[in-house]
C-alpha cells in the first residue's frame, strides 16, 4: 500500500477548519468567563444580603445583652442590695434574702430581654454571687466556682484596673461548674460570649459590683442563617474565631493574620485560593463591638451549573471539530479517489507510440497521490498533446497530398514528350526524312531507359 501524503490543500483546509474552531472556541471560552463572573457577582450581592440579614440579628442579640446588662446598673433596688455588705456573715437569712431579691429582679429582666439561654452572673463587690443561671442545677456552687475562677483571669483583672465600663470577652470557655479554660477539653466545656459591666452607685460613684451576661455560642445557630453550601464564622477585633458552623483551613489563615489586608474594608468580598480550591469570601464588620462576620462559599458550588455546562458545550464542541475533520477528510478522499484513479490511466495513455507520464515536460515530476488541480493539469496536458498530434498529422496529410500529386504530373509529363515525339518521328518518316526519325527514336529510347532508372 502506498504510503499516502498530504498536499497542501489538505493543510490549508484543516488549518483553515482548525482556526476556525479555535476562534469559536475562544469566544466561547470568553462568553463562558464572563458569564462566570457576572453569576459570581450577582451571587455575591445576595450573600451580601445574608450578611445583612445576620448582621441585624446579631446587633439585635449583642444590644438585648447590652440592656440586660444595663439593667442590674440602673435598677435602685439592685444597687441598694448590692451597697450592703455582708460583712463576713454570708450565709445570714439576711444575705440569703438579699440575694434572693437581686435574683428574683435579674430574672425578670431577662425574660423581658432575652429568650435565650444564657448565664447572667453578678459578682459583688463583697465577694457575693447573685447567679440566675439557666440550665445548672446547683446554682450556688456554680456561682462559687466562677467568682473565684474568674478572678484568675487576666483580662477581668485587666478590666477591673482599666477605666472601662464595659467590654465583650469572646470567645471564653468555662465548663458546667464554673471553672474557666483556655481551650474546650471535654463535652462538659462550652465556649460563650461574655459581656461584663461595671456596676456603680448613681449618687456616691462607689463601685458596687460586676455584671456577667454569659450568652453560649451555640446558639449563634439559632440567630445566624449560613448561605447554602456556605462556611459562616464570626471573629472578634483581634481575629479570634468566636463561632462558625464548621471547621475550614481559611478560619485558621483569618485568625492567624494572613487575611487581614483583604478584610479591611467593613463590607466587601474578595476571592481567596487555599490548596487549589477558590472561595468567595464576604465579610462585614459590625458597629459597636467591631466583630467581624465571614462568610466563605466555594466558588464551585456557585458556578456549577455554568461550569457544567461549559464542561458540555467544550466537549461537544470538541468532538464537532473532530467529526468535522473527518468528515472533510472522507469526503475528500471520496472526491478524489476517482480522480487518483483517473490521472492514474491518463498518465498510462498511449498516444502515437508516446506515454502522457513519458512527455518531456513530465519528466522530473511526482505524480500526485489525489487533487482536483492535479487532474485538472494532467488531462489538460493529455489534450494539449493530443492537439498538437493532431496537428502534426493534419499537416503530413497535406504533404502526403502534395507529394502524390507531384507524382502524378511526374507521370504525365513523360507521356506527353512521348506521344509528342511520337508524332515528330512519324512526320518525319511521312516527309522522307528517315534520319530525323531515327534520331527521334534514339531520343525517345535515351529518355525511357533515364526514367525506368530513375
Amino acid at each position: 500500500m502506498k504510503k499516502m501524503k498530504v498536499n497542501l490543500r489538505i493543510k490549508i483546509i484543516y488549518t483553515c477548519i482548525i482556526a476556525v474552531f479555535v476562534s469559536v472556541f475562544l469566544i466561547m471560552q470568553y462568553s463562558f468567563n464572563r458569564s462566570r463572573n457576572l453569576l459570581i457577582t450577582q451571587e455575591a450581592g445576595i450573600i451580601s444580603q445574608y450578611m445583612n440579614r445576620n448582621e441585624l440579628a446579631l446587633t439585635e442579640v449583642t444590644d438585648s445583652i447590652r440592656k440586660l446588662s444595663a439593667a442590674s446598673s440602673t435598677n435602685k433596688q439592685v444597687a441598694s442590695y448590692l451597697n450592703q455588705s455582708c460583712d463576713g456573715n454570708i450565709y445570714s437569712s439576711e444575705n440569703v434574702s438579699r440575694i434572693r431579691a437581686v435574683e428574683e429582679t435579674l430574672t425578670f429582666y431577662r425574660n423581658i430581654f432575652f429568650d435565650y439561654r444564657l448565664h447572667y452572673i453578678i459578682l459583688g463587690a463583697d465577694s457575693t454571687v447573685y447567679s440566675v443561671a439557666d440550665g445548672i442545677d446547683n446554682s450556688s456552687y456554680f456561682g462559687e466556682k466562677f467568682a473565684q475562677s474568674v478572678r484568675q483571669q487576666p483580662w477581668y483583672q485587666e478590666f477591673l484596673e482599666g477605666k472601662e465600663v464595659s467590654g465583650w470577652i469572646a470567645p471564653c470557655i468555662y465548663n458546667d461548674k464554673g471553672v474557666f479554660k483556655e481551650r474546650i477539653e471535654s463535652g462538659k466545656d462550652e465556649d460563650f460570649i461574655l459581656f461584663i459591666r461595671r456596676i456603680k452607685d448613681y449618687n456616691s460613684l462607689k463601685f458596687l459590683g460586676v455584671s456577667f451576661v454569659s450568652f453560649p455560642t451555640e446558639n449563634l445557630a439559632q440567630v445566624l442563617i449560613p448561605y447554602d453550601g456556605a462556611v459562616l464564622a464570626l471573629f472578634d477585633k483581634g481575629n479570634h474565631l468566636i463561632y462558625a458552623t464548621e471547621q475550614s483551613d481559611i478560619l485558621d489563615d483569618i485568625s492567624a493574620g494572613r487575611l487581614s489586608e483583604d478584610l479591611q474594608e467593613d463590607q466587601d468580598y474578595f476571592h481567596y485560593t487555599k490548596d487549589g480550591r477558590e472561595y468567595l469570601v464576604n465579610h462585614v464588620t459590625m458597629a459597636g463591638t467591631g466583630w467581624r462576620m465571614v462568610n466563605l462559599v466555594p466558588l464551585s458550588h456557585i458556578t456549577q451549573a455554568v461550569d457544567k455546562l461549559h464542561s458540555t458545550v467544550t466537549s461537544l464542541t470538541v468532538l464537532m471539530a473532530l467529526g468535522a475533520c473527518m468528515v472533510c477528510l472522507a469526503m475528500y478522499f471520496y472526491v478524489n479517489a476517482p480522480l487518483n484513479r483517473l490521472i492514474h490511466k491518463v498518465s498510462e495513455v498511449n498516444i502515437g507510440g508516446t506515454k502522457i507520464a513519458d512527455m518531456e515536460d513530465a519528466k522530473g515530476r511526482q505524480m500526485p497521490v489525489f487533487g482536483i488541480v492535479e487532474a485538472e493539469l494532467e488531462i489538460s496536458r493529455m489534450v494539449d498533446y493530443i492537439e498538437k498530434l493532431s496537428a502534426q498529422t493534419i499537416k503530413q496529410k497535406e504533404i502526403e497530398q502534395n507529394l502524390r500529386y507531384e507524382m502524378l504530373r511526374a507521370q504525365i509529363n513523360p507521356h506527353f514528350l512521348f506521344n509528342t515525339l511520337n508524332v515528330i518521328k512519324w512526320s518525319s518518316m511521312i516527309s522522307g526524312a528517315g534520319n530525323i526519325a531515327d534520331m527521334i527514336t534514339s531520343l525517345g529510347i535515351l529518355l525511357e531507359s533515364t526514367m525506368n532508372r530513375r
